[in-house]
């Protein structure tokens, strides 16, 4: 991957997270449903696996 391209998916990915996304709304999904699967329930209540939500979505949008 060229180099300018990772800075172009780190400045989305941080501007993205400066908007204030907060755990209650992962990037991919509502966290507000009453019926999550377990996996959606584990990103709405643990920052760490939100942030890669957050990532993985803004990467895959500007991939295509």
């Amino acid at each position: 991957m060229a180099p300018h391209f990772r800075t172009l998916i780190a400045g989305a990915v941080a501007m993205t997270c400066m908007t204030g996304i907060v755990p209650a709304q992962a990037a991919s999904f509502d966290c507000e449903k009453t019926d999550l699967a377990a996996d959606e329930k584990a990103i709405c209540e643990n920052r760490a696996l939100n942030d890669a939500d957050v990532k993985m979505v803004t990467t895959f949008d500007i991939l295509s």
